[in-house]
């Protein structure tokens, strides 16, 4: 009994163990918050208790900063680190209360050598707290929390405020935040050429409030966040952000989230992201809309195709006001493309759907009935196209039909090896390439005996040179005829005779012998007979 419960005990414990390593565990958690100070930044990260500020936004707004901290209840007012991204004011102009008012117990600063009035102050204001100063160095890391920080770029190669961000990426549980400060393009592309990979983050704070100058098309791919946090003032007090950020955001189908709206909080817990906060850009992308067509299938006569549409994006239905509508070549058989293009007022980007133009519709128009076969005439179908494919059964239901083709260029078939006095049906489609047309209306024919053809004869010879003769023929019999078949031998039993197969009413032999008498004669092909042969011509070579 002892043993059993003992080998039970072990089998949960290896199941537990292998259940526990099957996948990492995810159990850390990570706080943002985009404070809303008017035109500046203050960003606060808060992991398992532990606390860093990245900017303070402007001297006018300390105290609302230093307050919105406060209702933190952060535990004896300790910061872990404060991080100044570069000189600007609406920057660091906020620091002084948040020294005077909380332990700060590292700071990390931006090198840039233009140094204004309100970076000495928050320099200042740290030397006289006692508190640890450094400028970051590229891949620095250290912890806060459950959270990890990283130096993509100090900040050192700048030649400007702007250029100077230092910029920061902070991971908790495989998801990152990108903080860019006021970095310009120009540093973006820096880094792209360098940091490429370590940039890809799934939340952004857009740099520089959302100015043109930022945020550019190749950083926001390679960073390809699904969140962009912008902290800007409000509309009447600022045009930040630039219409062609938010533009360049909504086409890569990232949610945008302002501080002139409210303080944005994000939280980051066991690898899930979450935020109360509503996204605001005033454009949308319709790439990923839903297109509806009036119709998707149509029949090529020479006219212009040109399916409605209905828009849907996020399940509503868009005004057709807001965008235009074109189309491709939509005339000829084939593919045709509509495609709608949002009039950027709040739509914006391009969506296209396809729409088949099938190959005209081939009827049939007459027929020929003979023995074993039946010849098929029809109208050239309109519109381009390659082929013809007939289908013909005895079943009316076609369930077991045989299928033929017909170059493009062709309006008759003969379709052989039928047998004698039995009724068929046949239909007729027009093919373009791999699309093809709708088959025809089914039309039923019943083969007949046909007349045989009436012995020909050979009419005349006229020489030829290099010992060939002309030979011409009497006119076909019927207009079902064929072709001839026509033989020529020096023995007059044809022995060694060969069989020519002759269309026209005349034929050059091949060369013959000088001096030899030659015996000839044909007979006439219509489909399934042949008449007798002729009677015999005799010529002789003698030229």
């Amino acid at each position: 009994m002892v043993f059993k419960k003992i080998k039970f005990l072990i089998v949960f414990l290896l199941a537990f163990f292998l259940w526990n390593n099957a996948k990492p565990v995810l159990a850390g958690e990570l706080n943002f918050h985009a404070v809303f100070i008017g035109r500046g930044d203050a960003l606060v990260l808060e992991s398992k208790g532990h606390y860093m500020i990245v900017d303070s936004g402007t001297p006018s707004t300390s105290m609302v900063f230093t307050n919105y901290l406060k209702d933190l209840n952060i535990p004896n007012y300790d910061i872990d680190y404060v991080v100044a991204t570069h000189p600007d004011g609406d920057h660091v102009g906020g620091f002084y209360n948040v020294f005077k008012n909380f332990n700060v117990k590292k700071v990390f600063y931006s090198p840039c050598s233009k140094q204004n009035t309100s970076y000495f102050r928050f320099i200042n204001y740290a030397l006289a707290e006692n508190c640890p100063i450094e400028t970051p160095v590229n891949n620095q890391t250290w912890k806060l929390g459950d959270a990890t920080v990283t130096v993509v770029y100090d900040g050192s190669k700048g030649s400007t405020y702007n250029e100077c961000s230092i910029v920061l990426k902070v991971t908790c549980d495989k998801k990152s935040i990108l903080l860019t400060g006021d970095l310009p393009s120009t540093m973006e592309n820096e880094l792209l050429k360098k940091n490429k990979g370590i940039l890809k983050s799934d939340i952004l704070k857009v740099g520089h409030h959302g100015a043109a100058l930022s945020s550019c098309a190749d950083f926001l791919d390679a960073v390809s966040p699904k969140m962009a946090i912008i902290s800007s003032d409000k509309p009447d007090k600022t045009n930040l952000p630039k219409d062609s950020v938010l533009m360049r955001l909504a086409r890569r189908f990232i949610n945008v989230y302002r501080t002139s709206d409210a303080n944005v909080l994000i939280n980051i817990k066991d690898g899930i992201i979450t935020t109360k906060n509503k996204t605001n850009n005033k454009y949308t992308t319709i790439k990923k809309g839903i297109l509806q067509l009036s119709k998707s299938t149509y029949i090529a006569n020479e006219t212009k195709k040109t399916p409605s549409v209905k828009l849907y994006v996020n399940g509503v239905l868009v005004p057709s006001s807001e965008y235009t509508v074109k189309y491709t070549e939509n005339v000829q058989p084939g593919t045709a493309t509509v495609k709608v293009t949002g009039n950027e007022k709040k739509y914006i980007s391009s969506i296209s759907k396809t729409f088949k133009i099938l190959p005209g519709n081939a009827n049939f128009k007459s027929f020929d009935r003979f023995s074993k076969s039946i010849n098929l005439h029809w109208k050239k179908a309109k519109g381009d196209i390659t082929s013809y494919t007939i289908k013909y059964s005895k079943k009316s239901d076609m369930s077991d039909a045989k299928t033929v083709s017909a170059n493009k260029n062709k309006t008759s078939k003969l379709i052989s090896g039928l047998k004698i006095k039995t009724k068929y049906y046949f239909q007729i489609r027009a093919n373009y390439n791999k699309l093809h047309g709708n088959w025809s209306d089914v039309i039923s024919q019943k083969t007949k005996k046909t007349p045989a053809p009436k012995q020909p004869r050979i009419l005349s010879r006229i020489p030829h040179i290099k010992h060939c003769a002309m030979l011409y023929f009497s006119r076909w019999s019927t207009d079902i005829s064929t072709h001839y078949e026509l033989q020529y031998s020096l023995s007059p039993k044809f022995k060694k005779a060969k069989t020519y197969k002759v269309k026209k009413l005349f034929k050059k032999t091949k060369p013959l012998k000088y001096k030899r008498r030659y015996y000839a004669r044909i007979r006439e092909c219509t489909p399934g007979r042949k008449s007798k042969w002729s009677k015999t011509y005799i010529f002789l070579v003698n030229w």
